[in-house]
């Protein structure tokens, strides 16, 4: 039964994943940590930092999670029902797209989709925020890492990779 719960779940988040992985953390969230009960909300936040370092990573999160609720095959049965639809989609899809690229309903459609998306993405930092800034500690490297961002050209994974070895070498120091 789990299998079959991991693969729907997982093939309507995908289906719901316009703009990118990115827009439906906070529905993976929910699915997963509040109702579904398949991670903890703290390897819930782990996940979604590890999977950064990956091509794809949020949907890449759908195989730790399968793999947590139900192994191996839960891990398999979650990265088919993630991909499997929107692969299908594409696939048909490519074939009509060219015909209709200028038409503006399409192109209304893109401007309609982008601003959702943006609103979706600040509530999926709130979500990710209230597991990962546990004290003062998470919140400096949060605000570092963001300051980072913005105003330099460090790479991403630079940052990923330095927020992660202060919080491996720190963070055992300030909660033991």
């Amino acid at each position: 039964m789990i299998l079959l719960e991991l693969f729907v779940y997982f093939a309507i988040i995908s289906m719901l994943a316009f703009g990118g992985g990115n827009a439906v953390i906070s529905l993976l969230e929910r699915i997963s940590v509040e109702q579904m009960r398949w991670v903890a909300p703290q390897d819930f936040a782990a996940a979604i930092g590890f999977a950064y370092i990956t091509p794809g990573p949020i949907l890449i999160t759908s195989a730790f999670i399968g793999y947590r609720a139900a192994g191996f095959a839960g891990a398999v049965t979650a990265t088919i029902g993630v991909f499997l639809i929107p692969w299908s989609l594409s696939v048909l899809a490519a074939f009509q797209v060219r015909r209709y690229i200028q038409h503006p309903w399409l192109q209304g459609f893109g401007l309609g989709a982008a601003p959702a998306v943006i609103g979706l993405l600040g509530i999926t930092a709130f979500a990710l925020g209230r597991y990962a800034i546990a004290n003062w500690f998470y919140a400096v490297i949060a605000g570092a890492a963001l300051a980072l961002a913005l105003f330099t050209k460090v790479s991403p994974i630079l940052i990923l990779i330095g927020g992660t070895l202060l919080g491996a070498v720190v963070g055992p120091i300030l909660t033991g």
